[in-house]
């Protein structure tokens, strides 16, 4: 008996796994959001006019979703 319910949680977690593509790209999207985010920061305290910080780190947010 505890073997038919062994294989069937097996079962219900072997589907949930993310292909290795779309890991890559969720990385890849955490990565350069974080690099963003940084460089505003860096920015603000430099006091450079460009993007403000806000707004990078609100897409930066909207990408790593």
């Amino acid at each position: 008996m505890p073997t038919v319910l062994a294989s069937r949680v097996a079962k219900k977690h072997s589907g949930r796994g993310l292909p290795r593509a779309d890991i890559q790209r969720r990385l890849e999207d955490i990565e350069l959001a974080t690099v963003s985010a940084v460089r505003a920061l860096q920015m603000d305290v430099d006091g450079d006019p460009g993007v403000p910080s806000a707004a990078v780190l609100r897409k930066a947010r909207l990408a790593i979703r």
